[in-house]
């Protein structure tokens, strides 16, 4: 049994000293041992994981989690995975807050078996080393069991299946569709080509995933494909690594005692969670919140449930009245004006913050979103905040949709990844570097 250990150079001595303690049936790879100088280091370990290892333990630490080659050890166990239809990634809890990190990346592992270490003192690291085998071992005379006696797939299980594979899909859908828009559709053809799906089924495809909601905010006629709107369905995992880095640095200009307005969208919707973590663990203790998302709203509600809050509390939620937008879980205005929005601005004696989420940016139209009553909410929290930033991912930069509701003459801050290889976003910083916050 071959096990191949993914962890970051700061931590080698704990692998070694694992892999010390570890039964000597057990075949560890670890790239000191076994990488020759005249190796192609990527192709050899794609192929080990992929083709040659049984099983792979990932050590969560937080140098683990920011390492390029971790990240893409994860996704080629991930992958063998789905290959083999059996686990093989197990995860070495080192740190439990880069744990948290790494659930919120790209990565579905929220049903792998995990083990953790307590600290790195001699007795922990040998209890951890015997539990990690015994987990391993465990699983290892599971699978030989269902081999022996293999159980019969109940019917449901195999539509779960199904529509699983057709999860994996839209992730797909949603980046081969995201740059098409009204004015630049793509032909199915070239769609199915670009996700190197098999033309002759893709009547019975397009099909399938309009039958499981995939195509949610997209255009389709049978012949030509576009993205309308994004969908709150699937927006949330669209670009999520970068979203959340943007989220956590917007995030550290609110501080106790501020009211803070947080407009509907993914992103600002990774800062309420930020916040919610840290009201729970009473690192924010007196902050006022209003916020246009009812998912937002929820997320604070149920927070103030955990935390014990009554009528009296310091921690403050409002939302303004309207109607509800299924794409986007925005609170929109009944009418032509946000006047619950500017009536609560006067309640509140002016929000020291607004922060705002934008579909589009353009060098010259400015910040733009798809439908009007969502252009009159932006506009009102603008209006009843002394600062306001907004925060996106670059890959929206370059794109103009018919609602304006800022530019940046306006004097608004522009939280952004820093996507090198984004030429339009070079071109933003050439003009107006002092309003754009770049996140690493």
């Amino acid at each position: 049994m071959q096990i191949f250990f993914s962890h970051s150079s700061k931590i080698k001595p704990l692998v070694r000293e694992v892999i010390r303690i570890l039964p000597r049936f057990l075949d560890t790879w670890i790239d000191e041992k076994r990488l020759l100088t005249s190796d192609r280091i990527s192709a050899t370990i794609e192929q080990t994981i992929k083709s040659d290892t049984d099983y792979v333990v990932l050590f969560v630490e937080e140098n683990a989690i920011k390492s390029e080659w971790v990240i893409k050890e994860i996704k080629w166990a991930l992958e063998a995975e789905k290959k083999y239809n059996r686990q093989i990634l197990f995860l070495a809890i080192v740190d439990q807050k880069a744990y948290k990190k790494l659930k919120k990346l790209d990565f579905d592992i929220d049903d792998h078996k995990f083990i953790t270490l307590e600290n790195q003192e001699e007795a922990s690291v040998r209890n951890f080393a015997n539990a990690l085998a015994e987990e391993i071992f465990a699983h290892a005379c599971r699978e030989l069991d269902n081999l022996r006696n293999p159980k019969t797939r109940p019917f449901t299980r195999v539509i779960e299946d199904a529509k699983l594979a057709y999860y994996d899909i839209s992730k797909q859908i949603n980046k081969a569709l995201f740059e098409h828009r009204k004015e630049n559709p793509i032909t199915v053809h070239d769609f199915l080509e670009k996700i190197h799906l098999d033309e002759a089924e893709h009547t019975s495809i397009m099909n399938d995933l309009q039958r499981y909601n995939l195509l949610a905010g997209y255009f389709y006629d049978g012949n030509i494909l576009y993205l309308i709107e994004e969908h709150s369905l699937w927006k949330k995992s669209l670009n999520h690594e970068k979203k959340a880095n943007v989220a956590r640095k917007a995030a550290e200009l609110i501080h106790n005692g501020m009211k803070v307005f947080l407009d509907a969208g993914s992103t600002t919707g990774e800062i309420a969670s930020i916040l919610c973590n840290k009201i729970e663990s009473h690192m924010l203790k007196k902050i006022t919140l209003a916020t246009t998302s009812i998912d937002i709203g929820y997320m604070f509600s149920t927070t103030n449930v955990h935390i014990g809050s009554d009528d009296n509390s310091e921690i403050k939620l409002y939302v303004p009245g309207g109607r509800v937008r299924p794409s986007t879980q925005a609170i929109v205005p009944f009418g032509k004006t946000a006047n619950d929005i500017i009536q609560l601005g006067n309640y509140v004696k002016t929000f020291d913050l607004g922060i705002l989420g934008t579909n589009g940016v353009d060098a010259d139209k400015g910040f733009t979103t798809h439908a009007i009553s969502e252009v009159l909410n932006k506009k009102a929290i603008i209006e009843v905040s002394k600062k306001c930033v907004i925060v996106r991912d670059s890959s929206k930069i370059g794109l103009k949709l018919e609602g304006k509701f800022a530019t940046f003459k306006d004097n608004i801050e522009f939280y952004v990844d820093n996507d090198k290889n984004n030429k339009k976003l070079l071109e933003l910083l050439r003009l107006y570097k002092d309003l754009i916050i770049l996140v690493d």
